[in-house]
């Protein structure tokens, strides 16, 4: 099972209230299947400033940790798309490039 983080819930500034979701979804997740579970990390807004970019690198940080002390799978777009341009559309949603780099990633992920 891929779960993949978006960066929507970011802006609202209550980033220990979207931890716990969270940890209350990939708890609900790990309950209901036995099959592996693998987070697909944030990908990284591209210039939108460094307030969005800290909550984002601080949420991919915590879910790159808590994810490895759960057993669960992290893939770590950040890495990937920092300062790509190319792997975006205008509206930040993954390019056709984007998607297949996004793609890729999870797929060496599940292996």
């Amino acid at each position: 099972m891929v779960i993949h983080v978006g960066t929507k819930d970011i802006s609202d500034r209550r980033s220990e209230v979207l931890k716990k979701h969270f940890q209350t979804l990939l708890d609900t997740a790990r309950k209901k299947t036995d099959a592996r579970i693998v987070i697909s990390g944030p990908l990284p807004t591209y210039r939108r400033g460094s307030e969005r970019f800290s909550r984002l690198f601080v949420l991919q940080s915590w879910l790159r940790v808590w994810c490895a002390c759960n057993g669960l799978g992290y893939v770590d777009n950040l890495s990937s798309f920092w300062e790509q341009p190319a792997l975006y559309r205008r509206d930040e949603d993954p390019s056709p490039l984007g998607s297949v780099v996004l793609s890729r990633n999870i797929e060496r992920a599940i292996r």
